[in-house]
């Protein structure tokens, strides 16, 4: 047997005429409140005795919170960006070497040439990678051929690729190991 005053029934009873079927206040039951924040403000209470914050708070909570997750998720895919660059071999004095910070000379013909190869390669390497064709660049030292494979190597990253970085120094090497 359960034993409940006469006075606790009566407020029970009394709560209970403003709620619908549901549980809910037929319209929602308003008081003045105070923030120390943000000041006064009217609070709602749509169920029971339970009223609501500051919506200024609530707001600002919502997006500190939305905030450290982007912060989180650029975290991340700054990891897994670093990740993918270490894995394709790219030396670290070379990491910002982009097909943007590349400069050509107007008066080489040559050079403008490979560097539309390289930036038609890149932007156009999902219908390239079907046919299976790399490419590799050979020429004398201070060229930029370090600069735009690696541009062009960034590129085709940053679109959801792989790359690897190697000089044809490594290549050879590795092909000549297969030959016991």
């Amino acid at each position: 047997m359960i034993l409940i005053s006469k006075k606790k029934l009566e407020q029970n009873a009394n709560m209970f005429k403003l709620f619908d079927k549901d549980g809910l206040h037929e319209a929602p039951l308003q008081k003045d409140a105070h923030c120390d924040i943000h000041g006064d403000y009217i609070s709602y209470c749509y169920y029971g005795d339970v009223y609501s914050g500051c919506e200024d708070c609530r707001k600002e909570i919502s997006e500190k919170k939305r905030k450290e997750t982007e912060r989180f998720e650029n975290e991340q895919r700054n990891m897994r960006w670093l990740a993918k660059i270490g894995d394709a071999g790219i030396p670290e004095r070379f990491k910002q070497r982009t097909l943007e910070t590349y400069v050509v000379d107007s008066n080489n013909s040559k050079q403008q040439k490979i560097f539309g190869f390289c930036k038609d390669y890149a932007a156009n390497f999902q219908q390239i990678r079907k046919t299976g064709q790399s490419f590799m660049m050979l020429g004398t030292v201070g060229t930029g051929k370090t600069h735009l494979s690696i541009g062009a190597a960034l590129e085709v990253m940053k679109n959801g690729n792989s790359a690897v970085f190697s000089s044809a120094s490594k290549i050879f090497r590795a092909i000549k190991d297969t030959y016991h």
